[in-house]
């Protein structure tokens, strides 16, 4: 029996949620969950600036904040989906080895149990960076594993990890933006409980890319984006095995034919991690395209096909983002992990927009139709304040039927925000019986599925959460439930979840 055996027996069936294809152009609801409060000389009760996103267990959220809290260092939190009950779990201390910068986008939290784990960009032993792991109920704070320090700008290990830790079968994957052999990032790996720490790849900051962001995980290879460096100095979309070896640039960024603004075809700085759907990987550039805002695209995964799904559009000023003074329709300079589910991914931008703080998008993965979500309201001076938040950095989780997401300012007070965006149209949800069709018989495992009739459900198994394989697609027929049956031998802890392709 392993450590998730009391969260077990021999399955566990759940759903993934799908927002509808319907026409949802109308009525979202916005509600601002959360202002961050007032510091004085830089301290409060809460925290200040939240960078990254959070993640949802239950009717709870967790999240980070940059700044602010008992110490004006940042602090861990958590807030019910509704608004109450927030609750600071841990506030960062000086000196730095106490430090939770954490001022990536991508550098949020991730969860296994009632554990929760996380890179900081700072802080550490050497000041260069630290995994932290704390219990849910704010218990047992530990740093798992200190970056070590720097010679002439290199190391071993790397520097700044910058992104959200991505965690298989007790092994997490990640990177540092800096340091490394080379001083241009590193991929690492390292277990659970801290050791056994490998560098899988030294960026060199030429062709490979340099500054890695966030990762992704699709059985034994893993996808990611570098923000800098490749032919052009614009970034790069690379792969590599989880053992380090079959490093390949999957695309390289076109270069730079503007002057102010970084303009070309495909985008520029991808800073977000990607997101995989079947062979295609979908991402967000921070720059570039026709207009220098930004761009979303997709790639396959052997590196084959590239596209551009969205050119964010021209802004009515060069001014530095966010400013009233540079705003469009649809939002400028996403540094995101986009979200996806069913044919749709879900982002931010951090600029733009008709007040120019910034957005929340759609955009359809079949044809490339976009449609702003919400958009941020005026950050008024001198110390940008609004009803709703701006600046958001971060991407967005669904949790139920709801999108969750921070600002990293705004808000009552301009320290930020954390909201929920309830879109139009009810999401479709798949519901998998489980009993009392189940039969463990042979490890056979039987149960209906129960969703909109016509739906066409592909069913996806995993032994561990991260890697999902798909079984069959089922239409749900008029009577709206269809047997479904898994006869394959295998673990004895098996996942199923139902999603729309």
């Amino acid at each position: 029996m392993n450590k998730y055996s009391n969260r077990i027996a021999l399955c566990l069936v759940f759903a993934t949620l799908r927002l509808p294809m319907a026409d949802h152009a109308t009525a979202q609801t916005f509600s601002c969950l959360y202002s961050f409060s007032p510091t004085t000389a830089g301290t409060n009760s809460d925290g200040a600036d939240p960078f990254a996103g959070v993640i949802a267990l239950g009717n709870t959220l967790y999240g980070t904040t940059t700044q602010g809290g008992t110490n004006g260092n940042g602090s861990i939190f958590s807030i019910q989906t509704d608004g109450t009950h927030f609750a600071t779990l841990h506030d960062y201390a000086w000196p730095p080895v106490d430090r939770f910068l954490f001022d990536s986008p991508q550098s949020g939290l991730v969860l296994a149990g009632n554990t929760l784990y996380g890179a900081e960009i700072g802080g550490g032993t050497n000041g260069n960076g630290a995994i932290i792991s704390l219990n849910t109920n704010g218990l047992n704070y530990s740093t798992l594993y200190h970056w070590s320090a720097l010679s002439s700008n290199t190391n071993s290990d790397g520097r700044f990890p910058g992104s959200t830790l991505v965690l298989s079968g007790g092994t997490f994957f990640g990177t540092a933006n800096e340091g490394g052999v080379n001083g241009q990032g590193t991929i690492f790996r390292i277990n659970e409980d801290g050791t056994d720490f490998t560098n899988l790849h030294s960026f060199t900051g030429q062709s490979d890319g340099g500054e890695p962001g966030g990762l992704i995980l699709s059985g034994n290879i893993v996808y990611g984006t570098a923000a800098f460096g490749g032919t052009n100095n614009t970034g790069t979309v690379f792969k590599v095995n989880t053992d380090g070896t079959d490093f390949s640039i999957l695309h390289t960024f076109a270069t730079n034919s503007g002057s102010f603004l970084i303009t070309n075809a495909d985008g520029a700085y991808p800073y977000g991690a990607l997101v995989l759907a079947g062979s295609t990987l979908y991402g967000s550039a921070s720059e570039g395209g026709t207009n220098g805002t930004g761009t979303i695209f997709a790639v396959s995964t052997n590196g084959a096909r590239f596209s551009v799904l969205h050119n964010f559009s021209a802004l009515n000023s060069t001014g530095n983002f966010p400013s009233p003074s540079s705003t469009n329709a649809d939002g400028a300079d996403p540094t995101c992990t986009l979200l996806l589910s069913g044919q749709f991914l879900y982002g931010t931008t951090h600029g733009g927009g008709p007040s120019g703080s910034g957005t929340v998008f759609e955009v359809s993965t079949n044809d490339g139709s976009f449609e702003v979500l919400h958009s941020f309201s005026a950050a008024n001076p001198p110390n940008f304040t609004n009803a709703d938040g701006a600046d958001p950095q971060s991407g967005l989780i669904i949790s139920g039927n709801t999108l969750y997401g921070t600002t990293y300012g705004g808000g009552t007070n301009g320290l930020g925000t954390l909201f929920s965006l309830l879109p139009a149209q009810p999401p479709i949800v798949p519901v998998i019986l489980s009993s009392p069709q189940s039969s463990f018989a042979n490890a056979n495992f039987s149960f209906l599925l129960s969703g909109s009739a016509g739906s066409n459900y592909v069913l996806l198994i995993s032994t561990n959460l991260m890697n999902w394989s798909p079984m069959f697609t089922s239409t749900i027929p008029v009577s709206g439930s269809v047997r479904l049956t898994n006869t394959s031998a295998g673990s004895n802890q098996r996942f199923y979840r139902a999603i729309l392709p």
